[in-house]
């Protein structure tokens, strides 16, 4: 049998390993409130848990109080007891406040809080965040102690602490990245408006800048002083604006509109680095899982090559069989080990996912030319389309104007053969918005809007409408998409962690109980 200070230390531990995962789980779903309504399961989760916290801490200050006279008056307060009263004591506030702080963000409010709200629960769910990653990995840190391997568990959070910098690092460079474009489009902006020749105002601009990003700046004021038409300056410097911005500027300049265009496009710019900031995405939430799985992938290697050969010879020095479920996780091992040929690739696929994805999500989605890609996500480029179509008619040019540029210029080329269908047929005298809906831009029901709003003679305000509209749809779908994988994601990681925990530890505590 066991010693009871040892099964105790044992269910102690993975009672704080469930609660922060918990926590964790509960932040994860909490994320959504932002921008959309939270789900009502999440929510009924969060505040559920919230209150047990509460109940839990209640109960312990309780007993710690109880404890304490009983001690006095008994006067058997010596140094262990009051050192472990004192740990109590200070669990007891820890839980109690991530209770009573998770049931604050959750009484937060959803869609429509004030930013100072939305900031002040974005630093809670951050709080709450590394109070969750404190009881789920300092436990099996104190557990490790009398096992002699602290030193691989501190390498452990080492990585786990170098993979959090090199999103944090390339959450930051986005957002570097966007606040820069949205800065010069406003300066581009406010120098046409107010006719100020935009090679000084560039040049000066790029002399408060640092980096690749103002030497890019240089080269495009120096074009703009040879002569060169702003569209055409910035094809030649990439990298200052995103290609769908290139295009509507481009636009702007066939139809006459570009003042308008470029106040529009600043101001969508900051409307959108608003919504990223605090906002979850899919991208990071693959960041995340992608992550997770390939330091785990190293941490199990590493075990398996020099923990559990020693396991085993203790046991063959006991004549003790390893518990079954080290032996299927040996046995999973070996077949991996035998078959590396094939599974090798599938084991480095995480490591390129997540090159992938910050390479996409630093120089932004809406630049990604793959074809292979793209052809899949079709409506993604309706927005800036319908976009573009609403400054062609608001100047009154006819829309072959506009569409030539855009089927010659768009970045895209699944999107780009679909424009100069849709060129063709309204060359030919086939009206535009049924060649869009022929072409995948559209569907019937915006079809429907556009042939509406044609007849009654508002067609610039109905395009500008549907293009904000199918952008929020796209949005809140991804944001519901999040909050939906999310959880699941957390499961099947959480239980494929919790098989390879119990198969490392179970021959500890099979071992501790033969020999008790």
């Amino acid at each position: 049998m066991l010693d009871s200070g040892v099964v105790i230390v044992i269910l102690a531990s993975l009672s704080a390993i469930v609660v922060g995962g918990l926590i964790l789980f509960a932040v994860a779903g909490l994320r959504g409130r932002v921008e959309t309504s939270p789900l009502q399961g999440v929510d009924l989760f969060a505040k559920g848990l919230a209150v047990v916290l509460i109940a839990v801490a209640l109960l312990m200050l309780i007993a710690v109080g109880a404890s304490t006279a009983y001690l006095l008056l008994e006067d058997d307060l010596d140094g262990e007891a009051t050192a472990l009263l004192a740990v109590c004591l200070v669990l007891t506030i820890v839980l109690g406040s991530t209770g009573l702080l998770l049931w604050t963000v959750v009484r937060s409010g959803g869609q429509g809080t004030a930013r100072a709200d939305v900031a002040l629960m974005s630093r809670n769910l951050t709080i709450l965040t590394v109070i969750g990653c404190t009881f789920v990995f300092v436990p099996p840190m104190l557990l490790a102690l009398p096992l002699g391997v602290l030193f691989p568990l501190i390498m452990l959070l080492g990585v786990f602490a170098a993979g959090c910098g090199a999103v944090a690092f390339i959450a930051l460079a986005a957002h570097r990245r966007r606040a820069r474009e949205s800065s010069l489009l406003w300066l581009l902006a406010i120098a046409v408006e107010q006719r100020i020749p935009l090679a000084e105002e560039v040049e000066a601009h790029a002399g408060s800048v640092q980096g690749m990003f103002r030497s890019r700046l240089r080269a495009f004021a120096a074009l703009l002083r040879t002569g060169e038409s702003l569209p055409d300056a910035l094809l030649r410097t990439p990298g200052l604006l995103s290609a769908p911005a290139v295009t509507a500027i481009q636009v702007a300049v066939e139809t006459d509109s570009l003042p308008r265009t470029l106040r529009q496009l600043a101001a969508r710019g900051v409307d959108h680095l608003k919504l990223r900031t605090g906002t979850p995405s899919l991208a990071g939430l693959l960041v995340y899982q992608v992550a997770l799985l390939t330091i785990a992938q190293f941490i199990v290697a590493g075990v398996m090559i020099y923990i559990i050969p020693k396991f085993m010879k203790i046991f063959e020095g006991f004549n003790t069989e390893l518990p079954a479920v080290t032996i299927a996780l040996i046995d999973t091992s070996d077949f991996l080990a035998t078959y590396f040929f094939i599974f090798g690739p599938l084991l480095l696929l995480p490591i390129a996912v997540i090159v992938a994805l910050a390479v996409g999500y630093v120089s932004g989605w809406e630049n990604v030319r793959a074809p292979w890609l793209t052809r899949w996500f079709i409506r993604s480029d309706t927005p800036p389309i319908l976009a573009n179509l609403a400054r062609i008619v608001a100047s009154g040019k006819p829309l072959p104007a506009g569409l030539a540029p855009m089927a010659v210029l768009y970045h895209r080329l699944p999107v780009r053969r679909r424009l100069e269908q849709v060129e063709n047929d309204v060359a030919a005298g086939k009206r535009c918005w049924p060649a869009l809906h022929a072409a995948g831009l559209i569907n019937r029901r915006e079809l429907a809007v556009l042939d509406a709003a044609e007849r009654v003679g508002n067609l610039p305000w109905a395009l500008d409408e549907l293009s904000e509209s199918i952008q929020r749809r796209q949005r809140f779908r991804l944001l519901a998409w999040c909050e939906t994988l999310w959880p699941f994601c957390v499961v099947a990681v959480g239980a494929l962690v919790c098989w390879i925990c119990v198969a490392f530890f179970m021959p500890l505590v099979q071992l501790l109980s033969g020999l008790s």
